[in-house]
């Protein structure tokens, strides 16, 4: 009987680690992941846009002769739509990265 007591008072006083949900990151909750992946989807769809955008500029510009666009060199503005695009590929593998997590 005294041993079920003290059982009891132990299991009392000993705090439990906060749970953390398994298909959480770090601190964010199971609604705040859905979130950050449409984030992600988001900036990445924007950013491939922008970056197609002034890849076909650039190359439109160079086509018809134009040297100079907008005070850039024609194939400075392709090169930096290539980069934008490339930026949002890492974005999409991050947002496939984020999904095997869970």
């Amino acid at each position: 009987m005294c041993r079920l007591a003290l059982n009891a008072r132990i299991s009392e006083t000993v705090h439990e680690p906060p749970r953390v949900a398994k298909s959480g990151i770090g601190h964010l909750s199971v609604g705040e992941i859905s979130q950050v992946e449409r984030l992600i989807s988001l900036a990445g769809n924007l950013v491939a846009v922008i970056g197609l955008m002034m890849c076909l500029v650039g190359g439109v510009a160079r086509l018809l002769g134009n040297f100079h666009l907008f005070g850039y060199s024609a194939m400075t503005i392709f090169i930096a739509g290539t980069g934008l695009m490339v930026m949002a590929c890492l974005a999409k593998v991050e947002l496939l990265l984020l999904r095997e997590r869970e």
